[in-house]
């Protein structure tokens, strides 16, 4: 199984979201082809171009109106994909701390320890054999960073070291060669701004606030919530800002 990971917003005090998101979608590796070909088919008949396609371009307010029904037909075939085959998601979605979260050279930051602990769940629970994990690439020096962080995580915690379902030594890969790591990209930004206008506690009241409850609704459906005695672990994680303070990775 591949487990594609992005993330939309960043926990930060100085951060513009209100809430951010780290998200895997995963997919099983029979159906990589296929997908990859599906969103190859969808560029080229929707943009007539194979160019990078970002989530903040394509939920937002703009999408909806008449002039932009490219990008909102986009955002929805991407989760006709997403509905088309045996897909998981699982996400951590992170209160903004006031302050600058606890960190530690060599450890992954708090938020990658929940998204690894469901995915782990999810193979266990399920006799996934194993998760290759494939992140969205940014830059040398903060890839080998999280590269670093991932394997100390699985190699010396005391909870890494029980994971048996996880890969080491993970992928970054680029969108513009790798076109589908925008799944979890575009499947990350609808939970953040899902959560952002606080639509987990009120009602839509305009057409894009509508639409967005409805795609949020169309990536939840995809999750997994696991009970592991004495503790109920959901697939989608509201994590408290108090969780930055230490790391919780022994």
């Amino acid at each position: 199984m591949l487990v594609f990971v992005d993330e939309s917003g960043y926990p930060l005090p100085t951060d513009a979201s209100v809430r951010s998101v780290l998200l895997s979608v995963c997919i099983k590796e029979t159906d990589i082809r296929n997908i990859t070909q599906q969103f190859y088919q969808l560029k080229e008949r929707i943009y007539q171009k194979q160019s990078e396609i970002k989530s903040t371009n394509l939920i937002n307010p703009k999408t909806i109106l008449k002039k932009h029904t490219h990008n909102q037909q986009y955002t929805e075939s991407v989760l006709d994909i997403l509905d088309a085959y045996d897909t998981s998601v699982f996400a951590v979605i992170m209160e903004k701390p006031d302050f600058i979260p606890y960190t530690q050279e060599g450890l992954l930051p708090v938020q990658y320890y929940y998204l690894l602990q469901r995915i782990e769940y999810f193979c266990d629970t399920n006799q996934t054999l194993m998760a290759m994990c494939v992140f969205d690439q940014t830059d040398d020096g903060r890839d080998k960073k999280y590269a670093s962080g991932f394997n100390n995580f699985l190699f010396r915690s005391r909870e890494g070291r029980l994971f048996n379902k996880i890969l080491v030594s993970p992928f970054f890969v680029s969108s513009t060669v790798t076109p589908t790591i925008e799944l979890p990209d575009i499947c990350a930004g609808i939970v953040r701004n899902y959560y952002t206008l606080e639509l987990d506690k009120r009602n839509a009241n305009n057409d894009y606030e509508i639409w967005l409850s409805g795609l949020f609704s169309r990536v939840l459906k995809h999750t997994h919530n696991f009970y592991k005695s004495p503790n109920m672990f959901y697939g989608f994680y509201q994590m408290p800002k108090r969780c930055f303070v230490q790391n919780p990775m022994p």
